[in-house]
């Protein structure tokens, strides 16, 4: 990197933390020729970074830390989401939990987590992001997935997209490479846990989330089963032969009664079906009527 471009990014990355607004963020990236995306620079990998909320983290020139080294943050509007329903001394899980954004956030803002990543140098960039913040001792690390059954699960990563990108299925990519994880079950590790449930439950985790959903009906059947933020990726879970519409079934069929979409436009309930297109969305239960008046509020 030439020491001119050096000083322009280092302005601009200045400029990028103090922006107050989340959206249009893109768009004056891109008016002053800086993309959002900017790769993390060689001599910057295995920094730490102090995000905007005042977290830290180590960042890695994977093309997964790109936006936290730019902006200070990360998926803005869906830690805002969860922030809004999170409350201090919930039982919460952070299911596809990577490098630990949300495990830390979960854990700054007092919630009892329980965090699950199953790829062995997620976990140690996980493990790490915990001890650069102090967390260790309120979060529990597991380095397993979730499933509807006991075993082991063949994950696949992908040469050509960032280290975070990671699926049970190979999406019919040629740069698909295989690795098999350990696996269990969301009902079988509460009940070995001795945890009398979960109040708040995250999941990313490329289109296995019904599978997820499956191996927890027990947990998530529960009249005060947890609210849950989740990624809806067609294509992702196209590979699983799902659709958007196959989740939202089986969540209603679990007691989840409305939807509240995250996105740029704020939060807004869901009228009607999802929308078979990608999405974040906050799943609720009637139980959960405070929580969802607080994530509305505002908009």
């Amino acid at each position: 990197m030439s020491r001119g471009l050096t000083l322009r990014v280092a302005l601009n990355r200045a400029w990028a933390r103090t922006w107050p607004f989340t959206r249009g963020r893109g768009l004056a990236a891109r008016l002053l020729a800086l993309p959002a995306s900017l790769a993390v620079p060689r001599e910057a990998d295995g920094s730490v970074v102090r995000t905007r909320g005042g977290a830290r983290f180590r960042v890695h020139a994977d093309g997964m830390h790109d936006a936290l080294w730019v902006w200070g943050s990360w998926d803005p509007w869906e830690t805002e989401a969860l922030r809004r329903i999170t409350r201090a001394g919930d039982v919460a899980f952070d299911v596809g939990a990577n490098f630990g954004w949300f495990t830390v956030a979960l854990a700054r803002w007092g919630a009892r987590v329980h965090a699950f990543e199953p790829v062995p140098e997620h976990v140690e960039q996980l493990r790490d992001n915990l001890r650069v913040n102090g967390l260790e001792e309120r979060v529990c690390v597991r380095g397993e997935a979730l499933g509807e059954a006991e075993g082991t699960l063949r994950l696949h990563r992908f040469a050509g997209l960032p280290g975070g990108q990671v699926s049970a299925s190979d999406l019919g990519r040629d740069d698909a490479e295989p690795v098999d994880v350990p696996l269990t079950t969301l009902d079988t590790y509460v009940g070995r846990a001795g945890l009398g449930g979960v109040d708040v439950l995250k999941i990313d985790v490329e289109g296995h989330e019904p599978a997820v959903f499956r191996g927890g009906e027990r947990t998530l059947a529960a009249p005060d089963g947890p609210a849950i933020l989740l990624e809806v990726n067609p294509e992702c879970l196209a590979g699983h032969g799902l659709g958007a519409r196959s989740v939202e079934g089986l969540l209603r069929e679990l007691g989840y009664t409305s939807f509240v979409s995250v996105g740029v436009e704020g939060f807004r309930p869901v009228e009607g079906a999802l929308p078979e297109r990608f999405g974040n969305y906050v799943a609720f239960k009637p139980a959960h009527a405070d929580r969802r008046a607080d994530l509305l509020q505002g908009g």
